[in-house]
């Protein structure tokens, strides 16, 4: 059982990181800037859709008390 935080947390960071490059794809030619802290996952996912003009659908309770962590993108 000691392992399930650090499987919840690569989750979590995985969704941030498949929402950032879907959202990159989908929108090829608008550069965004991410400079996010680490934060509630739900706040990630708001600023991430916020940010890209995108709805990121999901459901509170999915990710009720998971934390993201930081977001950089540094443009080349």
């Amino acid at each position: 059982m000691g392992k399930i935080p650090g499987r919840i947390r690569r989750s979590s960071m995985d969704t941030l990181v498949a929402v950032a490059f879907c959202c990159s794809a989908v929108h090829a030619q608008i550069l965004v800037h991410f400079d996010l802290p680490a934060q509630s996952l739900a706040r990630s996912l708001k600023a991430i859709g916020t940010a890209t003009n995108t709805d990121v659908g999901f459901s509170a309770s999915q990710v009720a008390g998971l934390m993201a962590p930081s977001l950089r993108q540094i443009s080349p």
